[in-house]
């Protein structure tokens, strides 16, 4: 017997179908039914539908905005083939498919024609696994007494310290502002029709921060010099580099890095050579 998680060969989504996230009529792309599954008796049964719904609650945890998106029937396909394509190594269910669910999604859109029109679930998903690992973390703990090293200290013998568990999203698609219409629609004159399209016109990359503060995960929409900079923290450049790029940039360094280290994403400042 295959996989009982296994989609069934005719399960396909509706290219006529919606988003089903709100009351506008862009909720028509995607309606999904699972059909002609093959059928199970006594302990497998309950087995296969055990773990897929366990699989449902923790996917719906991890990947509210995309649940949000696809509507209940459409998540349940998605969480089908999940199970099918990302067998469960972890002990935690909560850390389950993280990585995988945004290339599931994306193939399983592809499959169906939809990806053109429906990329932007994607993209909400890679939002969505960095907001969760963030919300699984802890607070970032600031340094103070470690910036005093750039006083003391060549620049080029020194690194910027970030915070664990951040995350650089881009996309072409302003998610920050999709994720409050899902989560937080205190204002629908414009609908997420309207957001889609305008943003498919603009065509512009944007790039967004997900980090963690104050007991929260947060998403800061970053300019690309500022996304330029994260990058640059990150492969862990000296200070002295950095400098010289926020003059090529135009950004004012001690700006940039005052706010960066009052919002927690920079927690301290360490010797190059530190391990």
């Amino acid at each position: 017997m295959g996989n009982p998680s296994e989609p069934c060969s005719t399960c396909q989504i509706d290219s006529t179908a919606g988003v089903n996230m709100s009351e506008s009529d862009y909720q028509q792309a995607l309606v999904a039914a699972i059909v002609s599954e093959p059928p199970l008796e006594g302990g497998t049964a309950i087995y296969r539908n055990n773990w897929i719904e366990n699989a449902h609650r923790a996917l719906s945890v991890s990947f509210p905005t995309v649940k949000a998106l696809l509507g209940e029937n459409n998540f349940r396909l998605i969480v089908r083939y999940a199970c099918a394509k990302s067998p469960k190594t972890e002990y935690d269910w909560g850390e389950w498919a993280l990585d995988e669910l945004p290339a599931i999604i994306e193939a399983t859109l592809h499959e169906q024609k939809l990806l053109d029109t429906m990329d932007f679930v994607v993209d909400c998903a890679k939002l969505d696994a960095a907001l969760f690992r963030c919300q699984r973390s802890v607070d970032p703990l600031l340094d103070t007494a470690s910036l005093s090293l750039l006083e003391k200290a060549p620049p080029e013998s020194l690194r910027l310290n970030l915070a664990n568990k951040q995350s650089l999203v881009t996309s072409n698609y302003p998610l920050n502002d999709l994720y409050d219409f899902v989560h937080r629609p205190l204002d629908e004159s414009e609908s997420l029709k309207a957001q889609i399209q305008k943003a498919r016109d603009r065509a512009q990359l944007r790039y967004f921060l997900v980090y963690r503060t104050d007991f929260n995960p947060l998403i800061k929409a970053l300019t690309e010099e500022e996304a330029q900079l994260h990058q640059l923290v990150v492969s862990k450049t000296d200070v002295a580099t950095l400098f010289e790029k926020c003059t090529e940039m135009k950004v004012d360094f001690s700006s940039w890095l005052g706010e960066s280290i009052a919002e927690k994403r920079i927690i301290g400042i360490n010797h190059i050579e530190s391990k």
